[in-house]
């Protein structure tokens, strides 16, 4: 069983309209009739995709303004790969994942708005900002998830040992990367 609710979000760049879905759970080891007792999760994932969908087409039709929302989104997914292929302790991530990377450009894109400030001109400048915007998250602990506000999606990792050695490589890799990215700007 599969379906939609639609939401309007006032927040979120003004009046977007998201899909919120309910999925259901896998089947759990418990011994729970299949058709009497189903857990349900929420997804986010069509959201998600309509926004990244329309994330640099918004206004082109308008305006004619190239923007690079995407081209940053895959230059962090892409820091993300040479991090963990580069430290050979993070071949396998427990607590972080390209999810994350995504989340914090939802943010960085709610951030700046306006496609002026996306020109892809400015392409060095909202990389930068975005690899800072994930070096604070990281450092705090502390990512807000873009559409349950109120919702830390890093606060287990201040707890657990293994997921602050993790989160220390990531910042480690991911200074590198913006000490890299300044000297192009």
């Amino acid at each position: 069983m599969h379906y939609q609710i639609i939401v309007y979000c006032r927040t979120r760049n003004n009046v977007l309209q998201y899909y919120k879905t309910h999925v259901p759970l896998p089947p759990s080891e418990y011994d729970v009739p299949p058709d009497e007792c189903r857990l349900w999760r929420l997804s986010f994932s069509s959201a998600e995709k309509e926004i990244m969908t329309h994330a640099d087409s918004k206004y082109k039709k308008e305006k004619n303004i190239p923007t690079c929302r995407k081209d940053v989104l895959r230059l962090l997914k892409l820091d993300l790969q040479i991090i963990v292929q580069n430290d050979h302790k993070l071949q396998t991530l427990h607590f972080y994942s390209s999810y994350h990377i995504k989340i914090s450009a939802l943010h960085m894109f709610n951030n700046w708005k306006l496609d002026e400030e996306w020109r892809e001109r400015r392409l060095a400048e909202r990389y930068v900002g975005s690899l800072n915007f994930i070096l604070q998250s990281l450092t705090d602990y502390d990512l807000e998830h873009y559409f349950l506000p109120g919702v830390n999606m890093l606060s287990d990792m201040r707890m657990l040992t293994g997921a602050q050695q993790e989160a220390e490589r990531l910042r480690q890799g991911f200074t590198k990367r913006l000490d890299l990215a300044k000297s192009f700007v």
